[in-house]
Parts: structure tokens; C-alpha cells; sequence
């Protein structure tokens, strides 16, 4: 019974050996768990092996704000603070390669009431193009940064504007700004000229901080980031260069600021700047976590990727520590070494796959703190077990003493079934090799922004005989 009492929250799945699934029946679904490895597929991929880069320097305004991959693997990145574009070699050193100039009549830019450099992008010749926020009409606008020249105004906006993300069409030879402010998306001929309203619409509007955020051109459409509004819209680009219709591909992300294309259909990887956290978004719309603080997030402002490598610039706006860039690989499974078989919904696979993560982490990887701060949710988490509280915290003073004390503890999950928001496993829990052990079913309920928030548990010990000679579990 106090084995029993101690485990308020089982869990995990370094073992998934049995793949007896359940029947889906009309209204649930169960999948087989597969070894991983491979190609990406929708859903079935997750970022490991992270590391930090570089760090850098908040006191000398190294807010790394927007990033961009040099072919070789290296990066280039606006300092928003520091008025700079810098380079940042593989090895982690950084050199500025330009500092754009104060305004003379100090600093009170829209928005951030400092001046500061934001998106950045690059042409395959090797010219860097940024933007810059001044309040200064004769300073605001796109910069180009030839190699070995002086960085020059191309575009010029106006004062009252927020130029923040940018994205270039090579090809059409135009470049594409998102304004903050003005709830509008600018374009401009590449090689400089005037600045159009290219399109304006009240789903790029700010509420209360900044609006249009984040840029990218794919598949023959601009997406935009909101980022009070929480939101990912697309607009297509007509034949003859105009604005579509502006639709929302992707809601509650409050504080998204920059994302990046996966190459897995329309999947995404969003930055969601407040909560310190990268989500995954599918297409559609379901999101779930996939870095968080644990992994070194500081105030995430940007993510780019060059094939299956993962670049993360945290500017520490708020947080006011550790300024980084952070390095993560694209890689095939959910976690541990196990992927998920086909035949569940997008948001059904999310669930399950965010549920083996949970398992694994807390029992057989032991990691209970960081895999709580990143799958429970923060605000309401009710537990159904009648020896612990509600709340996640309680999760962790009650299986952290645990693991440390039987650090072979493991769970061999051998079902899983979905139904709606529901996730419920079933499994042999063992507090060490030698353990006859316990039969687990655990029920988690996932929130829309892939959260757990609720847990329901039933254990039966493992008996010496049985009556029918079937295996319990």
C-alpha cells in the first residue's frame, strides 16, 4: 500500500515490447507503437539532441531577434537591442558585421521605445537584408548588407511604422515586410524603391503590444504570426502578385513571434516568446509543446531550420538572463526509441504521443520536473487519485523522492487508446527488475493547446496464481 500511495502520477515507456492494440470500436482509436527511424511523417517527429551555441552578451544589447542560415551552417542575426547584424560562426563566436544608427531624436521606436533591428533574410548571393524600428522617418525601413559593404537604406516606411518580419521572393524580385503597428503587410521591389500596402487586414492588427509578427513565403502564400492575437493566417499570392483572402490557420498561440516550415506538408514550428516554448502546430491547427525553459529557452524570438537542424534565437526580453542560440536536430519518433503506427487523427496522434513522452519521462527517464513543466498544464491540473492534490506541482514533490529511491522503477506500457481529449494506457509497473508488479491504467485529458490537465488512475498487483490462466495485462 505506501508503494502504492507514493505514485500519485505512473508512467513511462522505455520498454513499449507488446503491441496488443485495442480495438478502435466507433468512437476510440488504439495504435501499435513500431521502432523509430526514417523519414519525418505528419506528427511522428520531435526535436532532440539541443544544446546552446552560443550565449550572449544582454548588457551589450545582444537580444538575438531574428536568424537566418548561412549554407555552411552558420548563422546571421539581428541584435534588436543592439541595433546590429552579427554573424555567428559554428563554433559559437560572434562578430557584428554592421550597427545601424541611433536616431537623433532618441529612442522612442513604436512598439518597443527603443530602436531596434528585427527580422533578417538573404539572398543566395549572400546579401543580408534587415529590418530597422527607429521612430525616425529618415531611418526606418529595409537595410541591405552587402559582404564587405556598408549596410544602405533600400526601403524606407514610415515613422509611425513597425517593420518586423521579412520575407524575400528571389524570384519575383520583391520583399515582404510585417508591420506591428499597422496591421498591414508591405512590399517593395528587392532592389529597393517604394514601399506598397501590399495587404491590411484586422487579423494583422495589435491589441495591446504587436500585431503582424513572423513571415515566411510557402507554398505560394505569405504566413503571418500575430502575435497578440494568437494567431498563424495565410494569404495567398494571386498570379499577378496581389493579396488573397487573409484565413487563420492556427489559433490560441498566444505571444507567437517567429516559426519555420517543417517540409512535412504545412506543418510548423512556432516560437511562443512569454511562455518560453517551441510548439509544434499541424495542419490542423492542433498544436502541441516541443522545447520549453527546460531545454534553455529564453524568450524564444525566432526559429529557422536547414534540413532536419533546428536554430532558436532567445532574445531574454523578459526574463532578463541568458540570451542565447540554441541547436536541435528534427528527428523521427515520439520520444525514447518508439514511434506511433498509423490510423489516428491528427489530434489523436498528438495526444498519444504527447502521453508516452509524459510516461517516459517521469518513471523511466526519471526527468519528473522537467517533463511536468513541460506536459502538465500550469494552471489547472486536477488529479483523481485520492492520496494527492491538485495542481502539477504536487506531482513533483510526490514522484520525485520516488524515482530517486528506486531508480529502476519502470513501466512496459503495452495499450493505448484514444477517445477525444482522452489518452488511456495500460501497462506492467515495476519497481525494479525482480518486482512482480503492478498493473497501471492511467487516463490523461488533454487540453486544445495539447496540455494535460486531468488524471484518473486503477492498479491491480500482480497475482501469484490465476483462475482462468490469462495474462493480466
Amino acid at each position: 500500500m505506501t508503494r502504492i500511495r507514493a505514485r500519485l502520477f505512473l508512467a513511462p515507456v522505455v520498454a513499449l515490447t507488446a503491441t496488443a492494440a485495442l480495438s478502435a470500436g466507433s468512437v476510440a482509436s488504439s495504435y501499435e507503437v513500431t521502432p523509430s527511424g526514417g523519414p519525418l511523417t505528419q506528427g511522428n517527429y520531435r526535436i532532440a539532441e539541443t544544446r546552446i551555441q552560443t550565449r550572449l552578451d544582454l548588457n551589450a544589447g545582444q537580444t538575438p531577434e531574428n536568424i537566418v542560415v548561412e549554407p555552411d551552417g552558420s548563422t546571421d542575426v539581428s541584435f534588436a537591442k543592439g541595433r546590429q547584424v552579427a554573424h555567428i560562426a559554428k563554433d559559437g563566436s560572434a562578430r557584428v558585421l554592421a550597427t545601424l544608427p541611433r536616431p537623433a531624436g532618441g529612442d522612442h521606436a513604436p512598439g518597443t521605445g527603443f530602436p531596434a533591428t528585427t527580422g533578417i533574410a538573404r539572398t543566395a548571393d549572400g546579401t543580408l537584408y534587415v529590418n530597422y524600428s527607429s521612430g525616425d522617418a529618415s531611418l526606418t525601413g529595409v537595410w541591405r548588407l552587402r559582404p564587405g559593404k556598408a549596410a544602405e537604406r533600400i526601403v524606407a516606411l514610415t515613422a509611425d511604422s513597425l517593420p518586423n518580419g521579412l520575407a524575400i521572393d528571389e524570384r519575383g524580385g520583391q520583399v515582404y515586410i510585417s508591420d506591428s503597428k499597422l496591421k498591414t503587410v508591405w512590399s517593395a521591389p528587392l532592389a529597393g524603391g517604394t514601399a506598397q500596402k501590399w495587404v491590411t487586414d484586422q487579423l494583422l492588427a495589435s491589441v495591446s503590444s504587436f500585431g503582424a509578427n513572423g513571415l515566411k513565403l510557402h507554398n505560394g502564400a505569405l504566413w503571418v504570426s500575430n502575435f497578440d492575437q494568437g494567431l498563424i493566417v495565410r494569404v495567398p499570392v494571386t498570379a499577378y502578385g496581389a493579396a488573397g483572402a487573409v484565413t487563420v490557420r492556427a489559433r490560441n498561440l498566444p505571444g507567437v513571434d517567429d516559426f519555420a516550415f517543417t517540409d512535412v506538408g504545412d506543418e510548423l514550428l512556432v516560437t511562443l516568446n512569454p511562455a518560453n516554448q517551441v510548439d509544434l502546430v499541424r495542419e490542423d491547427g492542433f498544436h502541441t509543446a516541443v522545447l520549453t525553459s527546460v531545454d534553455g529557452l529564453q524568450n524564444p524570438a525566432a526559429i529557422a531550420l536547414q534540413g532536419r537542424n533546428v536554430y532558436v534565437a532567445n532574445a531574454a526580453f523578459s526574463t532578463g538572463k541568458n540570451p542565447n542560440v540554441l541547436l536541435g536536430r528534427l528527428v523521427s519518433g515520439t520520444g525514447g526509441t518508439y514511434s506511433i503506427g498509423t490510423g489516428l487523427s491528427p489530434r489523436e496522434r498528438a495526444n498519444a504521443e504527447a502521453a508516452i513522452a509524459v510516461f517516459d519521462g517521469l518513471l523511466n527517464q526519471h526527468t519528473v520536473r522537467q517533463t511536468v513543466e513541460r506536459y502538465l498544464d500550469a494552471r489547472s491540473f486536477i488529479q483523481h487519485n485520492p492520496d494527492g492534490p491538485d495542481g502539477r506541482d504536487a506531482v513533483v514533490t510526490t514522484l520525485e523522492p520516488v524515482v530517486k529511491q528506486f531508480p529502476d522503477a519502470s513501466l512496459d506500457i503495452t495499450r493505448i487508446t484514444t477517445q477525444g481529449d482522452l489518452v488511456v494506457t495500460q501497462g506492467l509497473f515495476k519497481l525494479n527488475p525482480d518486482d512482480r508488479g503492478t498493473v497501471e491504467e492511467d487516463t490523461l485529458r488533454f487540453n486544445d493547446a495539447g496540455k494535460v490537465v486531468e488524471h484518473w488512475d486503477v492498479k491491480q498487483a500482480v497475482a501469484e496464481t490465476s483462475a482462468n490462466g490469462h495474462p493480466q495485462v
